[in-house]
């Protein structure tokens, strides 16, 4: 609330999950009552059909809610949500380099691993997979990085180019 949180993208529950656990969270509650939360329930393999449904809905949910703070959360904030904000950052104008900060960002606080460290780096190593897959296995660099991402949600989760270009102007107001 205090950050005008008003569009909520919940990558890991359901509705009804998601409803035993909001009495905690009255904020959350009642944007979920406005419709302004979006249930997933997603898996966390991101090159599974079912993954890529659940996915376009949520992207079609922030290109028809423009103007808006948007939250995106799954479980712990790596894997369902490292890769939605992966993609997102690519057709936002972000950097390889952002976005492998952002997405190892969950790793050191939550699991507090250390930058640098061994076990950094082996998990550093799972990052460029999610680009591989956006480009169908081409290499990626930050003047291509946009232009795969693009095609990834046009082809795969399906989205037209104006949902594109509506959830790119959402994200960068």
């Amino acid at each position: 609330e205090d950050a005008s949180v008003n569009i909520v993208l919940n990558l890991a529950d359901s509705k009804e999950e998601a409803e035993q656990k909001m009495s905690a969270a009255p904020y959350y509650e009642r944007l979920a009552k406005e419709k302004k939360v979006v249930f997933l329930d997603m898996g966390t393999t991101f090159t599974d059909a079912a993954f890529s449904e659940k996915f376009r809905e949520g992207l079609i949910f922030i290109a028809e809610h423009p103007g808006c703070t948007y939250y995106i959360h799954g479980k712990d904030g790596k894997n369902r949500t490292g890769f939605v904000i992966s993609v997102l950052g690519s057709i936002c104008g972000a950097s390889i380099q952002e976005m492998n900060d952002e997405y190892m960002k969950s790793f050191e606080d939550l699991y507090k691993v250390e930058k640098g460290s061994r076990q950094y780096e082996e998990i550093l190593k799972g990052v460029p997979f999610i680009f591989e897959t956006l480009s169908s296995g081409a290499k990626v660099t930050d003047k291509n990085l946009q232009k795969y991402t693009e095609r990834y949600l046009l082809l795969t989760p399906g989205l037209t180019q104006d949902q594109v270009n509506k959830i790119k102007a959402n994200l960068t107001e």
